[in-house]
């Protein structure tokens, strides 16, 4: 694959932005219909956002109420509450929904380019990568309108450009900051630099850790490359921090669960009669009516890690680590987790889409037997031993 010039680069990055915008413009005015309040900019949310507000309202009132959702996203919704005044959920959902589609989506869609780049040391690459992760509403749109599935897609679809005032659109962007740090970490040249990164890069850990729980995934994805590069300090001062930023939420599960590795999850929610994770789940699924697409699903799947792992470790073998612990373990826990198959899966997977468009845009960069040039990582004298 040729590589792009930098000027047709960021031209591309451009292009990438008003292509977000076309594609958010096209659920905003009903133009692919669905899972949309016509007249307002209230999309479909499924009840979270609701729970999320009575949260944050009590923590600004300083009196929590008992809650199994963390407390991160809720402490990111006071400035918002303190700033409109809103008389409930609904009158707040625009103003942080226009916030996530308008500027936080185009913000991770530079980030991308940028993490993609450094991980496959090509520009063409970095710029289908940004692409793919893009316009991935528009063929789930289509494929599930044209199998008679149009209500479930529009749902599934209406997520991806963020246009929600959930948790997902600040994680997803937390995790691609993370794995964006983890790579200035390990190309910093010296130990005070290794050290100062490292800071900025426990902060964005521990954030995501008291937004969501699972981020718990990515965090341990970037823990892993930091051990195998053996940035012990770094390992050790971003664990450190993420401690610090998770404290709150360890005493909360104290003071209304009885314990820190507790969640409401676990006691306010009614448990599933196999459990939350299960591999009865995914059996299911791959076993019942939809199992011709779910096999033909997990076989693309497959190609693509597989296709992509392989690609980038001939380029960059952190990277390759990087990107296919982050996309494993999120693709293992959310298939054995009982509501991915309730209809919630492609919101849960929003974090780790990144990861997969990263490894289907290197799949290009596949060359013949004999005209492959390993990119190693060159072994610093700066590791940390």
């Amino acid at each position: 694959m040729k590589e792009i010039s930098i000027r047709r680069y960021r031209l591309g990055l451009a292009l990438m932005v008003a292509l977000h915008l076309g594609i958010l413009a096209l659920f905003t005015f009903d133009i692919l219909p669905g899972a949309h309040q016509p007249g307002t900019f209230l999309f479909h949310h499924g009840g979270d956002q609701d729970s999320y507000y009575v949260l944050a309202r009590s923590l600004l009132d300083g009196h929590p109420i008992q809650s199994k959702y963390p407390l991160g996203f809720p402490l990111l919704l006071i400035p918002w509450i303190a700033l409109f005044q809103p008389t409930g959920s609904t009158a707040l959902i625009p103003p942080v929904a226009l916030f996530h589609s308008l500027v936080l989506f185009p913000l991770s869609q530079f980030v991308l380019a940028s993490l993609a780049l450094r991980i496959t040391h090509h520009r063409t690459a970095a710029l289908l990568s940004v692409l793919v992760w893009t316009i991935l509403p528009l063929p789930i749109w289509f494929v599930l309108a044209l199998t008679g599935r149009a209500e479930l897609g529009a749902i599934w679809a209406v997520h991806l450009p963020w246009p929600q005032m959930l948790s997902d659109p600040p994680a997803a962007f937390l995790t691609l900051v993370s794995f964006r740090l983890l790579f200035v970490v390990l190309d910093a040249p010296d130990q005070h630099r290794i050290l100062r990164w490292s800071v900025p890069l426990g902060v964005v850990c521990g954030l995501l850790l008291l937004i969501r729980f699972n981020a718990l995934l990515s965090v341990a994805a970037v823990a892993l490359v930091l051990a195998v590069a053996r940035r012990w300090q770094a390992l050790t001062a971003v664990g450190a921090i993420c401690l610090i930023f998770v404290l709150p939420q360890l005493g909360y599960n104290v003071a209304y669960f009885g314990s820190p590795l507790i969640t409401g999850y676990q006691v306010l929610d009614r448990q599933p009669p196999d459990g939350l994770f299960s591999l009865s789940y995914p059996l299911k699924v791959f076993s019942g009516k939809d199992a011709i697409p779910a096999w033909g699903g997990l076989a693309a799947l497959l190609a693509v890690f597989s296709g992509g792992l392989y690609v980038l470790w001939q380029r960059d073998q952190y990277g390759a680590l990087a990107l296919g612990g982050w996309a494993a373990l999120y693709l293992v826990f959310f298939s054995l987790y009982y509501y991915s198959w309730t209809g919630g899966l492609t919101r849960f997977l929003l974090p780790v889409y990144p990861a997969l468009a990263m490894l289907a845009a290197s799949l290009p960069l596949l060359r013949p037997i004999g005209a492959r040039k390993s990119v190693q990582l060159q072994t610093r004298s700066t590791t940390d031993a």
